[in-house]
């Protein structure tokens, strides 16, 4: 089952109120395709309500079908991060906004260099 990376969201007072998913990719790799002819884009929001339903069948909870109804009133955050090596020990870490669930467009938001110690 090909599900998103990351799920968050954030309560108030006992209610959902704020939703995340996330991506991850690591050096050159791309969001990919699934569905017929490959036509659904990986982060689209029709690929994170598939996933969506994917990961309610499998594990049916109320949260989820919440988290659900969030994502199909457009009404959640989307973000691609993205996993350079830079040296031996240093890897860049570039986080990007989507800025609709089409794919269409992306804004850099951060980008930061996380140095690795041996």
């Amino acid at each position: 089952m090909v599900l998103m990376d990351s799920l968050y969201y954030k309560k108030k007072n006992g209610v959902i109120k704020d939703v995340l998913v996330a991506e991850s990719k690591w050096n050159t790799s791309r969001l990919g395709r699934s569905g017929k002819h490959k036509a659904i884009k990986q982060m689209s929001q029709e690929w994170v309500l598939r996933t969506m339903n994917k990961l309610i069948k499998k594990m049916p909870s109320q949260t989820y079908t919440t988290l659900k109804r969030f994502i199909e009133n457009n009404q959640y955050r989307a973000r691609l991060f993205r996993l350079k090596p830079k040296s031996h020990n240093t890897i860049q870490i570039s986080i990007y906004k989507i800025k609709n669930k089409g794919l269409k467009a992306f804004s850099e938001i951060k980008d930061r260099q996380l140095h690795l110690y041996q």
